[in-house]
C-alpha cells in the first residue's frame, strides 16, 4: 500500500527540494500544499534514520614518559587521563576487549 504523502525516500527528496528553495518551511509548506507538522515530522524521521552510533577504534601508543597522559575524542566528548596508573589500565582494558572481540 502506498502512503499518502510517499514513504521515507520520497520525504529525501522533498527535503533537497526544500534546502534549494532557500525558502522557510512555513512559506515552502504553503506552496506545497503541505502541513507543517508534516514537514516538521518527516524531516525528523529523516535525521533519525541518518543518525549512526559506530564503535571507535581506539589504538593505544606505549608509555614513553612517567607523566604520560591519553586523550581520546570522540565528537564533542574529550576524555583525558594523565595518571600513569590509570592508563595502563585503560591500555590493558582496551587490550583485554580487542582480543575478547
Amino acid at each position: 500500500m502506498q502512503r499518502k504523502n510517499g514513504g521515507l525516500a520520497a520525504w529525501k527528496a522533498r527535503q533537497r527540494d526544500f534546502q534549494k528553495s532557500g525558502m522557510t518551511r512555513r512559506a515552502y509548506c504553503e506552496k506545497n500544499g503541505i502541513k507543517l507538522s508534516t514537514l516538521d515530522y518527516w524531516f525528523s524521521r529523516i535525521r533519525k534514520a541518518e543518525e549512526t552510533h559506530a564503535l571507535v577504534e581506539i589504538k593505544p601508543a606505549p608509555l614513553q614518559a612517567a607523566n604520560a597522559a591519553v586523550t581520546v575524542t570522540m565528537g564533542r566528548f574529550r576524555v583525558e587521563i594523565n595518571d600513569v596508573a590509570a592508563v595502563g589500565a585503560l591500555v590493558q582494558t582496551l587490550k583485554a576487549l580487542e582480543s575478547s572481540g
